[in-house]
């Protein structure tokens, strides 16, 4: 089946699913910095660069900050240091001090954000992100809104319903509601570095996609980081067996490596008649009393999540057992910031980057909006990059050994009354000196051509 693409003069596929980000301009500055203090190796985290510039006067990274800490041992509104609020607070700013060697990762974080919530300067970024929400929402409302939806001046289509925790690890949340039907998400907070605003399917078709465009376009650090295109084919043209007839013919490649595959299909489980028994072994030569019909409808996956690009097909008529259009199979691409960004005119050429996307989508339109991936920096190349591999994988390593033998290890040292260095030997016995983990060996495999000039950061 030869697919022809669709001349036409506007979309004929929609947004489906959009995510968006943005921040202040405060915020992002703080968050530029933040990247800079960690490529410099300043700081070996980016959160923890992040941190300190918060906790530290605005745009001033010399700058110091009271904490506001009431106790247990003394209630009182007087600004004062708890010991180990200040321990928090040297750590993080004073640059030949570091955590200690002996606090777990996790217990840094939490102290960090603990230590962070309680600063003016955080309370202050907060305040300027509400603002910011606020703000589009009230542009959400008497400009973006289809004027289906704004024909009411009374009423107000979107609005937003707070809840009780944060979401994402976001600090706070809200449900966004379109004329009262959950219709999205809504979520910030300082130490997220701004807000993000997700809408549902039920929350696209009350945006009018141009002038949302064209707001996001004034709004100098908004960003997609979520877009869902879908394509509706009522009359069943383009089965989702053709779909994955186009892969195994190699039109979902867009490099010599194919993307991977995933095919569900369900149904009902019958008893066959007798003539249908009858009928099957004279075709087949063996009995069989029992079929599955596939009358639930089939789904194509092809790509992944995680790598930011994925395409499915299913059969949307008998999912929704729809008796007007029951062929009636829905194409959808789900598009994420996840080594590519996201242009804004996606939006408004949603057929363009839906047929670009892979060649078994062509025939949606003859316009292309390709969006390419950026190249992911190797590990191996930088010597930052060396250093937080070095520490996250660490981490994963001393978090499971400790699940696996720390009883062990404290079974020779509380019952056998061992040393600390009797142990490490007992432990160590019979391996050589470069003997290490093969997760960690493989961190330090430096290219041929690599500096053996720079010394590689260690803790």
């Amino acid at each position: 089946m030869k697919l022809a693409p669709k001349p036409q003069h506007q979309n004929v596929t929609k947004v489906d699913y959009l995510t968006v980000t943005f921040c202040p301009a405060e915020i992002q500055r703080l968050k530029t910095m933040a990247k800079w203090h960690v490529s410099t190796g300043e700081y070996n985290h980016y959160r923890e660069a992040y941190n300190a510039l918060i906790c530290a006067e605005i745009f001033d990274e010399n700058g110091t900050d009271d904490f506001d800490i009431v106790t247990e041992t003394k209630r009182t509104t007087d600004r004062f240091f708890t010991d180990e609020s200040e321990k928090a607070y040297n750590d993080l700013f004073d640059n030949n001090k570091r955590y200690p060697n002996n606090m777990p990762y996790d217990e840094k974080i939490a102290l960090c954000k603990v230590v962070v919530k309680k600063t003016q300067k955080y309370k202050v970024l907060d305040s300027l992100i509400e603002g910011e929400l606020q703000h589009f929402l009230t542009l959400l409302n008497t400009v973006v809104a289809t004027k289906a939806d704004r024909m009411n001046a009374d009423e107000q289509p979107w609005t937003i319903r707070q809840n009780t925790g944060g979401m994402f690890t976001y600090d706070h949340s809200a449900t966004l509601y379109r004329h009262g039907v959950n219709s999205g998400i809504v979520a910030w907070g300082a130490n997220n570095a701004g807000c993000m605003v997700s809408f549902s399917g039920t929350g696209c078709k009350g945006l009018d996609l141009t002038l949302l465009h064209k707001m996001l376009s004034k709004m100098p650090h908004a960003k997609i980081t979520r877009l869902d295109i879908a394509y509706d084919d009522y009359q069943g043209e383009i089965p989702v067996d053709e779909y994955l007839r186009q892969y195994e013919m190699g039109n979902f490649a867009l490099t010599n490596q194919m993307p991977n595959w995933s095919y569900i299909c369900g149904g009902t489980y019958v008893s066959l008649s007798k003539e249908q028994q009858t009928e099957f072994k004279k075709k087949h030569g063996w009995q069989k009393k029992y079929d599955l019909v596939p009358n639930a409808g089939s789904t194509l996956y092809v790509g992944s999540r995680s790598n930011g690009k994925m395409f499915r097909a299913y059969e949307k008529g008998r999912q929704m057992e729809c008796e007007t259009n029951p062929n009636w199979v829905r194409a959808e691409l789900e598009l994420r910031a996840t080594d590519r960004t996201i242009p804004l005119d996606a939006l408004i050429n949603t057929d363009a980057v839906f047929a670009a996307a892979y060649p078994a989508l062509a025939f949606v339109s003859e316009k292309r909006l390709v969006i390419e991936t950026t190249k992911r920096k190797k590990m191996d190349s930088r010597l930052v990059d060396i250093r937080i591999q070095l520490e996250a994988t660490e981490q994963r390593l001393f978090k499971y050994h400790k699940l696996a033998y720390g009883k062990c290890v404290n079974y020779m040292k509380q019952a056998l009354q061992l040393s600390d260095s009797e142990i490490v030997k007992q432990l160590t016995k019979g391996l050589a000196v470069d003997d290490m983990p093969t997760k960690i060996r493989q961190t330090f495999v430096l290219p041929p051509n690599f500096n053996q000039t720079e010394n590689i950061p260690c803790h």
